[in-house]
C-alpha cells in the first residue's frame, strides 16, 4: 500500500496515531520516517523512496544541510530565549527538551557531530556565555536587544553631554570676553581682621551721618541688556482699548509675542557690500548640499546656478533643481581651496581657505591678502565658470600654438 501523501487526511491520522519517542538513530530526516529497529531501517534503506530523496539530496546537499541546521539553531535558540533567557543552565538538559518534541529536527541532519560542537559554535557566534565544568557545558543566553540598546544610550549619552559641553564652552568664552572688557560689577575684596594688640579702643558716642558717594563701578552688560529689552517692548507693545467685550491676552500669548519681537529686532539678515539686508544668503557658483531627509537628493552636493528670493537652483548635471535655502546648508573645501563670503561687508568675495576648526565650526578664510575668521555658514566653496577652449588644427600661419596656449590660461 503506498504511503499517505503529506497533508492528506490520512497523514494526519498516521501522525496523530504515532506515540512518543524512538530512537533518534533509526530517523530519516529527509524523509520525516521514524522507523522502529534496525531492520525497519534496513528496509526503508532501501526503498525506492528514500533513494529517490536520495537523489535529489545528492543535487544539493549543502543547501539541504544548511537548511537543517538553521532550522535546529532557530529551535534551540527560541528555547533558550523563552525559558531560559535568564539562567545558566546544562546544554544537555536544553537539548533533551527539544527533542521530547518528536517533529524536531535531528541534530544528525545537521552540520554539527556531537552537542559539544555546537556548544562551542554558540560561544564563538557570541550568542550564548560557554563554561565547561566537570559536570558537562553550561551556557548562558545572551540578549542581543538589550546590548544593542545599551549601546544605542551611551551613544545618547555621549552625544548629550558633547553638546552640554560645547554650550558650557560658549558661555565661558562670552564670561571671559565681557571680564576682559571690563563689563563685570567689580566686587569687594574682603581682607582679614588684622588687629594691633597695644592699639587702643575708642568709643565715639557722637554719631554723625557723612554723605560718601559709591564709588563708579563697571557697567553690567547683562542688566543694560535686560533694561534695553524691557524697555524696547515696553514701546512696541501696541496699545489696547479697554472695551467691553474685549478678552485679555493670556500670559503664554504675551511671552511669544514679547520673544517673536526680540528676535526680530536682534537677529539682523546678512548684509550686501553696500550694508543693507539681504533676504537669502545663497549665492551663484557656489556648492551647497541638500540636508531635507525626505528629499530624494538627501545629503547631495550641487551647484548653485541662480537665486530667486530664498530659492535656489541647482545644477544636478541632468537639468536643474528648485529648493529653498532653508533646506541647504554650505560646503567647504580642503585646506587651499577657494570659497565664497556669504555675509558681512565682504560678501561675494572669493578667497583661499587656510584652516578649519571643526570643535568651534570656525575656519580662517585669506580675502585679498587678508585673513579672516568665519564660521561655516557663512562661507561655501566656490565653483568658478569653467570656460573649455577648443584649438581646430591646422593652425593659420599667423598663429603660434605658444602663443594659444598662453591665452587659454589667462581665459581659465
Amino acid at each position: 500500500m503506498p504511503r499517505a501523501e503529506v497533508g492528506t487526511h490520512k497523514w494526519l491520522a498516521n501522525k496523530m496515531k504515532s506515540k512518543g519517542l524512538q530512537k533518534l538513530k533509526w530517523y530519516c530526516q529527509m524523509c520525516e520516517k521514524q522507523c522502529r529497529d534496525e531492520n525497519g531501517f534496513k528496509c526503508h534503506r532501501l526503498s525506492e523512496g528514500h533513494q529517490r530523496m536520495m537523489q535529489v539530496f545528492c543535487q544539493n546537499s549543502g543547501r539541504f544541510m544548511d537548511g537543517f541546521s538553521r532550522t535546529f539553531e532557530n529551535e534551540f535558540m527560541k528555547l533558550m530565549r523563552t525559558r531560559y533567557c535568564k539562567t545558566k543552565i546544562l546544554a544537555n538538559s536544553v537539548y533533551q527538551e527539544l527533542i521530547s518534541d518528536k517533529q524536531h529536527v535531528h541534530m544528525n541532519a545537521t552540520i554539527w557531530v556531537t552537542l559539544s560542537e555546537f556548544v562551542l559554535y554558540l560561544g564563538r557566534s557570541g550568542k550564548c556565555k560557554v563554561e565547561h565544568t566537570p559536570k558537562g557545558w553550561y551556557i548562558e543566553y545572551i540578549d542581543q536587544e538589550k546590548l544593542k540598546r545599551e549601546e544605542d544610550e551611551r551613544a545618547k549619552m555621549k552625544r548629550e553631554i558633547t553638546l552640554e559641553q560645547m554650550h558650557q564652552r560658549l558661555i565661558q568664552k562670552l564670561v571671559d570676553e565681557a571680564r576682559e572688557s571690563g563689563a563685570f560689577d567689580r566686587e569687594e575684596e574682603y581682607t582679614p581682621l588684622m588687629k594691633d594688640p597695644d592699639q587702643k579702643i575708642i568709643i565715639n558716642t557722637n554719631i554723625t551721618t557723612t554723605n560718601t558717594e559709591e564709588p563708579n563701578k563697571g557697567v553690567n552688560v547683562f542688566k543694560q541688556f535686560y533694561r534695553k529689552n524691557k524697555s524696547l517692548n515696553e514701546k512696541q507693545e501696541p496699545a489696547t482699548s479697554k472695551t467691553e467685550g474685549s478678552k485679555r491676552k493670556s500670559e503664554l500669548e504675551s511671552i511669544m509675542e514679547s520673544n517673536k519681537r526680540f528676535k526680530e529686532s536682534h537677529y539682523d539678515k546678512p548684509l550686501n557690500k553696500n550694508g543693507t539686508t539681504q533676504e537669502t544668503w545663497l549665492c551663484n557658483d557656489i556648492l551647497v548640499k541638500i540636508i531635507l531627509k525626505t528629499h530624494e537628493m538627501y545629503k547631495q552636493k550641487f551647484k548653485v546656478v541662480k537665486v530667486s528670493n530664498n530659492t535656489a537652483t541647482l545644477d544636478t548635471g541632468n537639468g536643474t533643481l528648485q529648493i529653498q535655502d532653508k533646506y541647504l546648508e554650505t560646503v567647504l573645501p580642503g585646506v587651499n581651496g577657494r570659497v565664497k563670503v556669504l555675509s558681512g561687508r565682504n560678501r561675494g568675495l572669493v578667497g583661499t581657505l587656510v584652516s578649519a576648526d571643526p570643535d568651534s565650526l570656525k575656519a580662517k578664510v585669506s580675502v585679498q591678502g587678508n585673513l579672516m575668521e568665519l564660521t561655516y555658514d557663512d562661507i561655501s566653496q566656490y565653483l568658478p565658470l569653467q570656460i573649455i577652449v577648443v584649438f581646430v588644427y591646422p593652425l593659420p600661419k599667423c598663429l603660434k600654438l605658444a602663443d594659444l596656449v598662453k591665452v587659454s590660461k589667462v581665459l581659465i
